[in-house]
């Protein structure tokens, strides 16, 4: 196995839902559409998009006037926190967490049925800390047997725009932050 390492990888705890496709998805084709059932899906990738473009916006007022600037974030943060909830309602009982390995360039995890190498996928993605949840496109890299729990998969993305990867990205930064804000090393 010679899988290159590229992209700093992550291990988390994710929803993990997919589509076998049947060729390649064209170029500017929306992976959400693949999951017409997820339509919460599209209005947090929304709010994503939206919270991405405030935080340009952030350090100038945060230099202004820190109040406000305080204010802000605690509405930015009871945003995520409806975002979340909306998104544990559409998905509860829909799919099992399981642990995860995830990069900008793509994720592992594991099916209880094998995949085939190069096949394409629309994949779901739910993150519970921080919350986030995503559409994607990837292809099949590698398809192992786990004795424990069916096939070990590794998916490369294929982004079909510039914010899915600044949204994959900066969940892995968020769950970093929260990761050592959650188990601060000890002394």
């Amino acid at each position: 196995m010679n899988e290159r390492r590229e992209y700093f990888r992550m291990p988390m705890e994710a929803e993990v839902e997919l589509k076998q496709l049947e060729q390649a998805p064209e170029e500017a084709a929306d992976p959400s559409n693949e999951f017409p059932s997820r339509s919460m899906l599209k209005i947090v990738a929304e709010l994503k998009r939206l919270d991405g473009e405030s935080a340009q916006l952030h350090p100038q007022i945060k230099d202004g006037d820190r109040a406000l600037s305080e204010y802000l974030h605690i509405i930015s943060r009871k945003i995520d926190v409806l975002a979340h909830h909306c998104l544990t309602l559409q998905t509860q009982g829909q799919n099992e967490p399981q642990e995860v390995v995830l990069s900008e360039g793509g994720i592992s995890f594991h099916t209880p049925y094998a995949l085939p190498v190069d096949g394409w996928l629309a994949l779901h993605l739910v993150f519970s800390q921080p919350p986030m949840a995503i559409a994607l496109y990837a292809k099949v890299t590698r398809c192992e047997p786990d004795p424990h729990k069916g096939y070990d998969i590794a998916a490369e993305f294929h982004y079909t725009g510039g914010l899915q990867r600044q949204q994959v990205s900066q969940h892995m930064m968020r769950a970093q932050i929260d990761s050592i804000r959650r188990h601060p090393k000890e002394e």
